[in-house]
Order: C-alpha cells, then structure tokens, then sequence
C-alpha cells in the first residue's frame, strides 16, 4: 500500500495549509513559514455575504423562492379579487371615462402579468421542492394561488375590455 505523498509548492505565495485546511499558510519557496498563517479568502465576511444570496436561487437547496412566491400570489390574489368587485361594480354602473376603464385595464394586466410571473417562479420551487424534499407545500400552495390569481385576472380583464372599447372619447 502507497502512502499518499505531499508536493511541495514551487512558487513562493499563499497556499492551503497542509496540517490546517481551513487556513492558508505562506510557502517561502523551499519550506512552510512558522508564524505566516491566515484565513482562506472565501472565508472573508464579504464573501459569506455573497454567497448567502445563493439560497435565493430556484434551484437552491433552502428554495426560499417557495416562500416568496407564496408571499407575493396571496397579494395577487387579494388584489386580483378586488379587481373582480370593481369590475364588476363598473359593468353594472354607466359607461366609465376613458381615462378610468384604462386604468382598471392596465392596473388588471399588471396583476396578471405578476401572477403568471409568480406562476412560473412557484413552479420552478415545485420542481426544486421535488428534488430536495424542502418547502414543497409552500410552492405548491404559491402555485395554486398564482393560477387563481392569473384566472381571476383574466376574469376581470374581459370585464373591462368592452368598457374600455366602448368608452366615451375613445
């Protein structure tokens, strides 16, 4: 049986310390300097800063997306659902301004804009939920109310359009 051999580096500079992996320990170019040690650089505090924005990755092990899609569709969907009453109160009542229809329109496809959007970011969490066995319920129930939010959106969007068409000064 080989015992495993350690080469020696041939530059002088900073290198993993062979008896401390975590640190790093200056090679003078023939042996191992006895007082120059320090951290690796991945290990400085910045770093462990940025690599903390990793776990907002779809496909991060954490699948924090799960939870911030869950977040945003149930605003979605309040805010969907108050689009369907004003929709529905603006059918019901005469003929709305121009100006008015076309900003329940673009407020309406703005929110559907966002719950397709959220719509896709919890299915990407579904998939990373699958895989990793983390917040799968919270990405499915995102999912869920993504796509009613985008079908209460749409509802609301066919309710405006005809006003908006038929508005006076259009």
């Amino acid at each position: 049986m080989m015992d495993s051999v350690t080469v020696e580096p041939a530059e002088p500079g900073w290198y993993e310390d062979p008896e401390a992996p975590d640190l790093e320990r200056w090679w003078q170019g023939e042996h191992w300097s006895d007082t120059e040690f320090r951290a690796k650089p991945e290990d400085h505090h910045i770093v462990q800063y940025m690599k903390g924005y990793a776990e907002l990755s779809p496909r991060s092990p954490t699948n924090f997306i799960a939870i911030s899609s869950l977040v945003c569709a149930i605003i979605e969907l309040v805010a969907a659902a108050a689009l369907v009453v004003t929709s529905s109160k603006v059918a019901a009542s005469a003929a709305p301004s121009l100006a008015t229809a076309t900003l329940l329109l673009l407020v309406t496809a703005t929110i559907l804009g966002l719950g397709l959007w959220t719509a896709v970011m919890s299915g990407l969490s579904v998939a990373n939920g699958r895989r990793t066995g983390r917040r799968l319920p919270q990405a499915v129930a995102a999912l869920g109310c993504a796509v009613v939010s985008a079908g209460l959106s749409l509802l609301a969007f066919a309710r405006l359009l005809p006003d908006w068409l038929l508005a006076p000064g259009s």
